[in-house]
């Protein structure tokens, strides 16, 4: 147990570091020699993930250990002093650095400290707070993945004169290494970010060399991956499922009556209400210019075919109004959409004729009938006068219901025309409801899967 004082180390510091002959500019090995320096990572927490900027910010300790033999001691000289700690503007530093880092944000030291041992081995773990560029597609948002990077890297020396080693948890040198954030591994207590997840709750670190055109030797790098997954709960309350279920009313509008006045006023505050939705969910969407989201896309689908729905409502209450010209339905028409293998028959709607239309032709077919019977029987000679007046009484009655059924036959013959208008319109209708369907799904399989 050492018997070290104040004293000792006070010392020891002015024996290391007043003397002319230690230079913290300078490589602490011979000129031809490679320096190597050890790297251990641990994240903290993320601590935001700027959309509209695409800068993450990320808090993390990142270890660096090194040789300085020029630091090393006889800790036997020092009353047992086997490590000091002081300023590491004090000692040589590796030149390593983001690569990566927004240029607008510093980054920020929660310690300046190193830890000097007798051997001469040097750790530097300084506490950082960093902010990167992370490029970003929100296209899936709410449910998007975006993966961001830390690369580090020696920004002068190559790997003739640095190379960089990281190690893993059992301090083991190794190409490529997992990063939790949990407590587990090499990281420290972790945070939770209320909007962003690191999936499977881990980054992974790897080392690489890239070589550039300017330099004989490649430089070394590490390079830290996260991919982090937005938590999308209040989004899929806020904005995903209002816009399912307003745009689940759009095909609804052709289920209503075609001559109802209401039909299109509700597909315009379907209109309305999709406006509103989307000019509520500008608020809580980033703005990406490269990049459109899904469900942006998706609600301007539903607005089109709103619209869309409004327009064919009106053109369909149009065609269920042109029966009262006495027009009646194009042959090709009426074989395509109301024949025996048309579309009402494929599309399961019913045939309906009117009641009157039965009962005026059968009316008009026994008065037909009678006349046919009565100008066929012979005038009795033996008729009186009495008979005479009640056959031609009963002939006029006969000869007025006639009229009467004539009139009646002439407006079921109207009344066909408009009713096979109005069937035609319903059948429109079916069609448009079941086109409208398919393409609700369709948006929101293709644009919210």
């Amino acid at each position: 147990m050492s018997n070290a004082t104040v004293d000792d180390e006070t010392k020891l510091y002015h024996t290391l570091f007043d003397n002319t002959t230690y230079v913290k500019d300078i490589r602490p090995v011979a000129a031809n020699e490679q320096m190597t320096v050890n790297i251990k990572i641990g994240i903290t927490r993320i601590e935001d993930l700027d959309e509209n900027r695409e800068v993450m910010k990320t808090t993390l300790y990142f270890s660096e250990s090194w040789e300085d033999k020029r630091l090393a001691w006889n800790k036997k000289k020092f009353n047992g002093v086997s490590a000091i700690t002081t300023a590491s503007d004090k000692v040589w530093r590796p030149d390593i650095f983001l690569w990566n880092a927004a240029l607008d944000t510093a980054v920020v030291h929660h310690d300046g400290s190193v830890i000097i041992e007798d051997t001469g081995e040097v750790h530097d773990v300084p506490y950082l707070t960093i902010s990167s560029k992370c490029p970003m597609d929100i296209t899936d948002f709410p449910y998007d993945v975006q993966v961001c990077r830390l690369i580090f890297g020696t920004w002068f020396q190559t790997t003739d004169e640095l190379d960089i080693f990281l190690l893993d948890s059992q301090s083991n040198r190794t190409k490529q290494v997992d990063i939790y954030l949990t407590g587990d591994g090499v990281s420290m207590p972790a945070y939770e970010h209320p909007t962003w997840e690191l999936v499977d709750n881990k980054a992974r670190a790897t080392k690489k060399y890239i070589k550039y055109t300017c330099c004989k030797s490649p430089f070394a790098i590490l390079e830290v991956t996260l991919t982090l997954k937005r938590k999308n709960s209040n989004y899929r309350y806020q904005s995903s499922a209002p816009s399912i279920l307003f745009a689940m009313l759009v095909p609804v509008t052709f289920l209503i009556p075609t001559k109802s006045p209401q039909k299109v006023v509700f597909g315009l505050l379907v209109i309305v209400a999709l406006t509103l939705m989307l000019l509520t969910l500008e608020v809580s969407i980033p703005y990406h210019k490269s990049s459109v989201p899904n469900i942006v896309i998706f609600y301007f689908a539903s607005l089109l075919l709103a619209t869309m729905s409004v327009v064919l409502a009106t053109v369909v209450a149009s065609v269920a109004e042109r029966g009262g010209r006495r027009k009646p339905i194009p042959g090709w028409v009426n074989s395509m959409f109301l024949g025996k293998r048309g579309l009402r028959r494929l599309l399961c709607l019913e045939n309906h004729s009117p009641l009157d239309a039965f009962y005026s032709s059968l009316l008009g077919r026994h008065l037909d009938d009678y006349y046919e019977t009565t100008a066929d029987e012979p005038q009795s000679r033996e008729m009186d006068q009495i008979d005479r007046t009640s056959t031609n009484y009963l002939k006029e009655i006969a000869k007025s219901t006639r009229v009467t059924a004539g009139k009646m036959i002439d407006l079921d013959d109207y009344s066909k025309i408009v009713n096979e208008w109005d069937d035609l319109a319903r059948v429109l209708d079916r069609l448009f409801f079941v086109i409208h369907l398919i393409l609700f799904l369709f948006t929101c399989f293709f644009f919210l899967k």
